[in-house]
């Protein structure tokens, strides 16, 4: 029998776009330190197509609590849908942890179906508070823990940040692992995180209020002891780091890919947060030439806008000058460079989107390695700095957990917002904006998908442009039969 049931609820559109979803990170890490001393399971949504059947035989086990993980947008319906038929069944602790618990901790606990939120960093929280809950003592006083008493939300003070390097490896043997490996460029991955956070302060991100700005990381030394873990216990030749942005110490991050070619690895590893463009010419070409040789094959930067009066406004600190010049210096090496782009910002004009728009197509044109995110709208997601001006103007952020659920690129309502123009609304129905974009450059060549996908995004790579480029949304009959695609592929893989 499992002592503790922890419980990865679906996502939507990511679960399909990936070959094999991410490990669930989160649930291992919050497992770090509870595995030494108590059994749990980990059920996944995403890949357990008989979840029902799984979960109601685990909670006949009578367990001490089920955890669930959640951050805002989909997820919640789906994490609400456990909750539900947790309740209905038992009456064991729901804890809830994750991103949009920890912002949002009293609203979180305001549902019937949840019990405890872990708020912040989950390792020790949750190990002292299994122990409290198996020792039937109270939860007053557990740093990090929000939970109901007689009905009455209570809370405790916050935890401080843990040292990464005190942690022991997060415990694999919970997960068949070659199940969460997706296939990039021919090589199975796995995810790692190396750090947690980011000094920087984007006025659009979380790590504001999340991370209070602060980073922390696993010393050089150490991360080559999880990598070199993973390429010895699971073969796995690809790494694919997760962190907030992994290019703030840049010493670190060069020991660590000396020590990769040090240690005749021989693995290709790609970091999805960071660097950003102040870090990029900090770096110069001698740091990129060595990445190249250390098997660094993918890194992803933050556009976010082409103007320079809205990148200021977000906290941005490189100009599109700079942006142009920074790519053009990395085109010269293998490395695929991802570059994110939003629009639907707070007093953005169709002018400053074309500048967007612009600088895109500049960066794709220049680097030949170079690949475009689609066009995120902005989205007012909570703890953000951006949410908060905006929610002191008059936004009204939804009142009720289950209300976030419609947070997300899919559901979203811009035409309800007063803070984007009308014009910027009309380009953001439909979503077509954000579904013709994903089109415009090569990323599908470097995905596991079949040649008839490949071959139609290549014939409909230039109608995707040339939509781009004129803001030619007001028919996007395309864009439909994209959205049919994606929904029908989810509903056939879970």
């Amino acid at each position: 029998m499992a002592d503790i049931i922890l419980i990865q609820p679906r996502l939507g559109e990511m679960d399909f776009l990936r070959t094999q979803p991410f490990l669930p990170l989160n649930l291992l890490h919050a497992a770090t330190l509870v595995d030494k001393e108590y059994k749990i399971k980990i059920l996944d949504q995403r890949i357990d197509k008989n979840w029902q059947k799984t979960l109601s035989e685990e909670l006949l086990k009578a367990p001490l609590c089920v955890g669930i993980v959640a951050y805002t947008g989909k997820i919640i319906s789906h994490a609400l849908e456990i909750s539900r038929f947790v309740k209905k069944r038992v009456n064991v602790p729901v804890v809830w942890g994750g991103i949009h618990a920890s912002l949002l901790p009293e609203q979180t606990l305001k549902s019937k179906y949840i019990d405890i939120v872990v708020q912040g960093e989950g390792e020790v929280t949750f190990l002292e508070l299994v122990r409290a809950m198996e020792k039937g003592k109270s939860l007053k006083g557990i740093e990090g823990v929000w939970f109901k008493n007689n009905g009455e939300i209570q809370r405790n003070p916050p935890r401080g940040f843990l040292n990464l390097n005190e942690l022991p490896e997060i415990p694999y043997h919970l997960v068949d692992v070659h199940r969460y490996a997706p296939v990039y460029k021919g090589r199975p991955s796995l995810s790692l995180q190396t750090s947690r956070g980011c000094i920087y302060h984007c006025v659009y991100c979380y790590n504001n209020s999340y991370n209070h700005s602060k980073w922390r990381s696993l010393t050089a030394e150490n991360t080559l002891k999880r990598i070199r873990y993973i390429v010895d216990k699971f073969n796995i030749k690809s790494i694919y780091i997760i962190d907030d942005n992994f290019f703030i110490d840049l010493e670190r991050a060069e020991d660590i890919a000396r020590r990769i070619i040090k240690e005749n690895l021989n693995i290709e590893w790609h970091v999805q947060g960071g660097p950003d463009f102040n870090a990029l010419e900090k770096m110069g070409e001698d740091f990129l030439r060595l990445l190249e040789k250390s098997g660094c094959v993918r890194i992803s930067c933050g556009v976010e806008s082409g103007n320079a009066g809205v990148r200021s406004k977000l906290n941005k600190g490189s100009n599109p000058d700079k942006i142009i010049k920074m790519n053009k210096m990395i085109s010269k090496y293998k490395i695929i460079v991802y570059y994110s782009f939003m629009t639907g910002l707070p007093g953005e004009s169709k002018d400053d989107l074309r500048q967007t728009i612009s600088i895109l197509f500049r960066l794709l044109k220049d680097n030949k390695n170079a690949r475009s995110s689609p066009i995120y709208p902005f989205i007012p997601f909570p703890g953000i700095p951006l949410t908060q001006l905006l929610e002191n103007k008059g936004y009204k952020s939804p009142a009720a957990l289950n209300e976030w659920q419609n947070y997300d690129f899919d559901n979203f309502r811009f035409s309800d917002v007063p803070y984007i123009s009308d014009e910027i609304k009309k380009i953001l129905k439909n979503n077509s904006l954000y579904l013709i974009s994903f089109f415009v450059d090569e990323k599908l060549r470097e995905y596991k998908t079949s040649k008839i996908i490949r071959l139609l995004a290549l014939i409909y790579r230039p109608i995707a442009r040339f939509r781009i480029r004129h803001l030619f949304l007001k028919l996007p009959f395309e864009s439909k039969i994209i959205d049919l695609f994606f929904k029908l592929k989810l509903k056939n893989k879970t």
